[in-house]
């Protein structure tokens, strides 16, 4: 996998989820790892049921016992179930996704994070992440650091972090900076910050992250304008050479005469650019 490919040779990326994709300005495997969380949740509180309280933001790791769409009074359906550990149950909540009951059968093991409240005289999370426990795979939604992306409609966070996982466990990064900048800066790797900015085992990884592709942008912005300088220098004016005959015929054309003074600034500009003023110019010589 390349930088510069297309994201529609990503799993899951049709032409609908391209054009959605599109309108954050994501085109290629680039754009999308450069597209950064603009905030984070800290799910990295590993907490057992019995533990659970109420205004802490917490990850609860347990298998689900019993799941059910149920209709509210208000007409929304909701999917209800628990999940329990070694210490206790928990109910669990969540809002028009029937399909969970398809997906997170009894006695699945899972992992949630969320900040939990009352429900019925009893603890319960509203609408927390999820995500299955594969024992052969670490967790990219729960139980850690996790980003929060800007997104448009019909995109979510849990599908944005799975495409940019599968992103960079195939791509090659490659950094640009010298041993020696980047001892003297203080900066990370460019492949760890990538990673890092994503996926950070702490709010301070993701801030030293950031400050490195924010290095990474003003050199490039610099390395642009330096680029353009450059350009500039290298184009040559054209230069027109004067016809003293006919500037003198244009001169005694005038209904008036030219003033001492509007001799002399001509004289001086034609001299200092050797005769190689331009006629257009020479109205503004008096």
């Amino acid at each position: 996998m390349e930088l510069t490919d297309s994201v529609s040779t990503l799993p899951f990326v049709g032409p609908n989820y391209e054009n959605k994709l599109e309108k954050l300005g994501i085109i290629t495997i680039s754009d999308l790892l450069h597209h950064v969380p603009n905030r984070y949740l800290d799910f990295s509180k590993i907490t057992k049921i019995k533990d659970v309280k109420i205004g802490e933001t917490v990850t609860v790791l347990g298998k689900i016992t019993s799941i059910k769409n149920q209709a509210t009074k208000t007409g929304r359906l909701m999917q209800i179930g628990q999940i329990e550990d070694e210490t206790g149950k928990i109910t669990v909540a969540w809002f028009s996704q029937p399909f969970l009951t398809k997906i997170l059968f009894p006695d699945t093991k899972i992992a949630i994070s969320g900040e939990p409240s009352w429900f019925n005289r009893t603890l319960a999370f509203f609408s927390p992440q999820y995500e299955k426990i594969d024992e052969s795979h670490e967790t990219v939604h729960t139980g850690k650091i996790v980003g929060v992306y800007p997104l448009t409609s019909g995109l979510s966070n849990k599908w944005m972090k799975a495409r940019i996982k599968y992103s960079l466990d195939r791509v090659i990064l490659k950094d640009f900076l010298d041993a020696k900048t980047k001892e003297k800066y203080g900066l990370f790797e460019f492949t760890d910050s990538i990673r890092k900015i994503h996926f950070p085992k702490s709010l301070d990884e993701a801030q030293k992250a950031k400050e490195r592709l924010s290095f990474n942008e003003f050199f490039d912005l610099l390395v642009k304008s330096r680029e353009r300088k450059k350009k500039l220098l290298k184009k040559k004016g054209i230069a027109l050479t004067v016809n003293q005959s006919t500037i003198d015929h244009f001169i005694s054309s005038l209904p008036f005469k030219l003033t001492n003074s509007q001799e002399k600034i001509i004289t001086r500009r034609c001299r200092k650019w050797k005769n190689s003023c331009c006629l257009s110019l020479r109205a503004n010589c008096y």
